[in-house]
C-alpha cells in the first residue's frame, strides 16, 4: 500500500505545483482560456488527445464492450478513437475551426455559433446544452476513476470523487488552461507508458499473444469461438458504437477547443500526426485491455437484479497485478481523467460566464469575468461531483447521454457551417431541437434504441438533416457569410 500510495501522492502534488507557478498567466480571459493563443502544436496534440480519452474509455467503455464483444471491440479504438474521433477532425476540422475563431474573435463554441450565425437565441442555446449536459459527462468520468480507487485501494468511492473534485478545481482555478496544457502533456505520456505497460505485464502474464487468443477462443458464448473474432456476432452494433465515440470527439466544446489555441497554421500538420499517434497508443490500447482480458479473466460483480457491474471488471483485473503496477495504473487512470475533467472545467465555466452571464452584463469588465469564470468552476465541479456520488448509471450510459445531446446537437450544423455558406439558423434550431429530444426521450422516458446506439443515430442524422434544411431555408446574410468565409484564403 505504501508503494500505490506514495506514487498517486507523488504525481498529485507535481499537478498542483504546475497550477501554483502558472497562476500568474491566467490573469485574463484569453489566457485564462486560451492560453494566449500560443500553444506549441505538441502540446496542443497531447492536450487533445487527453481531453478526449479519460476514465471514461478506460474503465468504462473497456469494461463494458470488451465483455460484450471481445477482441471485435477493438474496432471501436481503431476506427473510432483513431479514425473518425482524431485523424478525420483534425485534417477536416482543425485549420477551418481555428481560421473562423480568429476570424469572429471567438473563445468559446457558443459565441462561434452566434457570431457565425448572427444570433444572440443561438449562443444562449448552446452554451444552456452545454453546461447541462457535460455535467454527465464529467460525472462519468468521476465514476470510473473513483471505482478504481475503491477496489484498489479500498477508500470509499465517495471520498475518491471529492478528492479528485478538490484536485481539479484547485489546479485549474489556479493557472487557466496554460497549466492545463502543460499537465496535459505530462499526463498524455503517463497515459502513453502506462497504456503500454499493462498490455505487455498482461499478455507477459498469461503466456503472450498466442496463448491469450487460444484461452479466449475457448471462452463459451452464443457461436464458439466469438470472443476472439475480430468480427464478433454483432459487427453492426459495434460500427454504431464506433460512431458514437468517434464522431462525439467532433463537436465536443473541449475538442473544439484545442483548435482554438493552437500556436499557427503550420502546427496543424504536426499536431495531426502527433495527436492520431496518440490516439492509436491510448485508444486502441483500451480496447484491446477490455477485448482481450475481460472474458479471459471472467470476475465480474452483479446488482441486486442480476445485471454485471461493468464499471468493477477493469479494475478487478488491475488489482490482481503487482503493487507497483497498481499504483502506476492508477496514475494512469488519474492522469487521463484529471485532464479531461480541466478541459471540461475551462469549457463549461469559460462558456456560461461569457455567452450567459456576459450577455446580461454587458459592461462586465475582465476583473468581474475572471471572477465568474473561477467561481463558475468551483460550482460546475461540485454539481458533477455532486451527480456522481448518486451513480445513476453506468459510466458508458452517462458518457452516452452527453455525447448524444451534445453530438446530435452540434456535429450536423458546425461541420458545414465551416464549408457551406448557406447553412443557416433554421438548421441549426433543428439538430439542437432533433439531437437533444431524441436522445433525451430514448435514454432516459422510451428506450426505443441501446443508449450507444442512439447516439450515434442522432450524430449521423445531424449531419444529414443540417444541409436538408439549409437548403430548404437558406441563410439571408449572404454577403457577412461571404466576407467571413476570406479567412480560409487568407
Amino acid at each position: 500500500m505504501f508503494i500505490k500510495v506514495l506514487l498517486v501522492v507523488v504525481y498529485i502534488a507535481v499537478m498542483l505545483a504546475i497550477g501554483i507557478i502558472n497562476r500568474h498567466k491566467a490573469n485574463t480571459v484569453e489566457n485564462f482560456v486560451l492560453g494566449g493563443r500560443a500553444i506549441n502544436p505538441w502540446m496542443a496534440a497531447f492536450s487533445y488527445g487527453t481531453a478526449y480519452f479519460s476514465g471514461v474509455i478506460f474503465v468504462g467503455n473497456g469494461g463494458q464492450f470488451g465483455w460484450r464483444f471481445g477482441t471485435a471491440s477493438i474496432w471501436i479504438g481503431l476506427f473510432g478513437c483513431v479514425i473518425l474521433a482524431t485523424l478525420l477532425p483534425w485534417v477536416i476540422l482543425g485549420r477551418r475551426t481555428q481560421a473562423f475563431s480568429r476570424k469572429l474573435k471567438s473563445t468559446t463554441m457558443a459565441d462561434y455559433f452566434g457570431f457565425r450565425f448572427n444570433s444572440k437565441g443561438l449562443r444562449l442555446a448552446v452554451a444552456l446544452i452545454i453546461f447541462v449536459f457535460l455535467i454527465p459527462y464529467t460525472s462519468s468520468i468521476y465514476n470510473g476513476l473513483s471505482t478504481l480507487f475503491e477496489i484498489c485501494y479500498g477508500i470509499p468511492f465517495y471520498w475518491c470523487i471529492i478528492g479528485v473534485a478538490l484536485l481539479t478545481g484547485v489546479y485549474v482555478v489556479l493557472g487557466g488552461y496554460m497549466a492545463s496544457s502543460k499537465t496535459d502533456f505530462i499526463q498524455g505520456c503517463v497515459m502513453v507508458a502506462g497504456i503500454l505497460a499493462l498490455i505487455f505485464t498482461l499478455f507477459g502474464k498469461n503466456g503472450g499473444f498466442k496463448a491469450v487468443t487460444t484461452a479466449l477462443a475457448n471462452v463459451p458464448g452464443e457461436v464458439p469461438g466469438q470472443y476472439a473474432s475480430m468480427f464478433g456476432t454483432d459487427f453492426t452494433t459495434i460500427m454504431l458504437m464506433s460512431v458514437m465515440v468517434g464522431l462525439g470527439g467532433w463537436c465536443m466544446p473541449q475538442t473544439i477547443h484545442k483548435y482554438y489555441v493552437v500556436k499557427n497554421e503550420q502546427s496543424f500538420k504536426i499536431g495531426t500526426i502527433v495527436s492520431t499517434l496518440f490516439a492509436l497508443v491510448v485508444g486502441a490500447g483500451c480496447y484491446i485491455i477490455g477485448g482481450f482480458f475481460d472474458r479471459l479473466y471472467d470476475m465480474p460483480e452483479f446488482y441486486a437484479n442480476g445485471a454485471i457491474k461493468y464499471d468493477y471488471i477493469i479494475p478487478n483485473i488491475i488489482n490482481t497485478l503487482g503493487d507497483f503496477m497498481v499504483g502506476f495504473v492508477m496514475i494512469l487512470v488519474l492522469a487521463a481523467s484529471m485532464s479531461t475533467l480541466a478541459s471540461l472545467v475551462i469549457s463549461s465555466s469559460s462558456t456560461v460566464t461569457l455567452d450567459l452571464v456576459g450577455q446580461l452584463d454587458k459592461n462586465m469588465d475582465e476583473k468581474k469575468k475572471m471572477l465568474w469564470i473561477r467561481a463558475l468552476s468551483v460550482v460546475f465541479v461540485v454539481l458533477s461531483a455532486a451527480l456522481s456520488v448518486k451513480r445513476p448509471m453506468f459510466i458508458s450510459q452517462l458518457l452516452s447521454l452527453a455525447w448524444g445531446v451534445i453530438g446530435g446537437a452540434f456535429i450536423g450544423p458546425f461541420t458545414w457551417s465551416l464549408y457551406f455558406k448557406k447553412t443557416s439558423k433554421a438548421a441549426c434550431w433543428v439538430c439542437f431541437i432533433f439531437g437533444v429530444g431524441f436522445v433525451v426521450l430514448n435514454n432516459l422516458v422510451f428506450n426505443w434504441m441501446p443508449s450507444t446506439n442512439a447516439s450515434g443515430f442522432v450524430m449521423i442524422m445531424s449531419l444529414i438533416i443540417a444541409p436538408i434544411v439549409s437548403l430548404i431555408v437558406p441563410a439571408k446574410d449572404t454577403e457577412r457569410v461571404d466576407e467571413l468565409f476570406t479567412c480560409i484564403k487568407e
